[in-house]
């Protein structure tokens, strides 16, 4: 199931589809239906003939080889499997190995993305709660009858400043955003 999501059946079934002449003999077989059935075939490591039972029997592979619905009758006869492999070129075989990769390393990057941007929020979060607590140390001794006019008025912009960005900050990282009208840049 989560094989026939990452191939990008499209893109190569017009490749595939050039390769036939519409006006001779019968429709081809789409792509998904060939190239499928081959990976069954190899990853079971079966015959022609055993490849369409396990399709004919299973709804799994008919859903992989792109069937819309379950059907008891063979999707097609085992000596297409012949046609299939000669059809299918190493070249199409690299593009979709190709393919794969670059789908590989996209899925790697934004797990990767992912994890840092937790970290990155992790590590936010605790930080705002330190400088809460910090604040909130400040407030409580004020509360106690502490007096900010023991503090230079540079000290007091500071604080007014640190509480500032606190706020900020804290806004960003709730409403996750990256920015915030006003903002504080020290």
């Amino acid at each position: 199931m989560i094989l026939s999501q990452l191939i990008p059946w499209q893109q190569f079934e017009q490749e595939y589809a050039a390769i036939f002449d519409e006006k001779i003999g019968a429709p081809a077989k789409p792509f998904r239906m060939a190239l499928s059935s081959l990976i069954i075939q190899q990853v079971l490591n079966i015959t022609d003939s055993e490849t369409i039972k396990q399709i004919q029997e299973n709804p799994y592979l008919q859903y992989f080889i792109g069937l819309n619905s379950y059907q008891n009758k063979a999707p097609f006869h085992s000596s297409m499997l012949v046609y299939f492999r000669q059809r299918i070129t190493p070249e199409i075989i690299e593009k979709i190995n190709k393919q794969f990769v670059l789908v590989a390393l996209e899925e790697e990057k934004e797990e990767k993305e992912e994890k840092e941007e937790k970290e990155t929020r992790f590590a936010i979060k605790k930080q705002l709660k330190y400088v809460e607590r910090n604040l909130g140390y400040i407030e409580d001794l004020i509360s106690r009858g502490s007096q900010l006019n023991v503090l230079t008025k540079k000290e007091r912009e500071n604080l007014d400043i640190i509480k500032e960005l606190y706020r900020q900050q804290k806004w960003m990282y709730e409403e996750n955003k990256q920015s915030i009208e006003n903002r504080i840049f020290v």
